[in-house]
């Protein structure tokens, strides 16, 4: 029983006080926390942009044709990209428009021409 006492505290001695079995697993533990907060970041930052460029579709299709059929088409249309009108100011034959999505907000103005491309 000595001897195999004797043994094991021998390998235990051998791997003296600075053993570091275990660091990897708690630097590689900490690196794939950094990185899944990192993805999580990132995803937000997408969806931002996202709702971004979807309340700016909203608001040049709501601009465009509330200048030619007026504030209900305007609504009508920003409801369609799923966003909401939050103001319709109509200056003659200029439009300013200001929709929501989600938390994203955007403006957008339109103008009536006098010339159509299309003549």
């Amino acid at each position: 029983m000595n001897v195999r006492t004797h043994s094991m505290r021998s390998r235990r001695d051998a791997r003296g006080p600075n053993d570091e079995r275990g660091a990897v697993t708690v630097l590689l533990g900490a690196a794939i926390l950094i990185v899944a907060y990192l993805v999580l970041q990132e995803t937000r930052l997408s969806v931002a942009a996202a709702d971004r460029a979807r309340a700016q579709t909203a608001a040049d299709a709501a601009a465009l044709g509330g200048v030619v059929e007026g504030e209900e088409v305007a609504s009508d249309l920003a409801r369609s990209n799923g966003a909401t009108l939050l103001s319709f100011v109509s200056d003659g034959d200029r439009v300013d428009v200001r929709v929501s999505f989600r938390d994203a907000v955007a403006t957008a103005r339109a103008e009536r021409s006098e010339t159509s491309p299309f003549s």
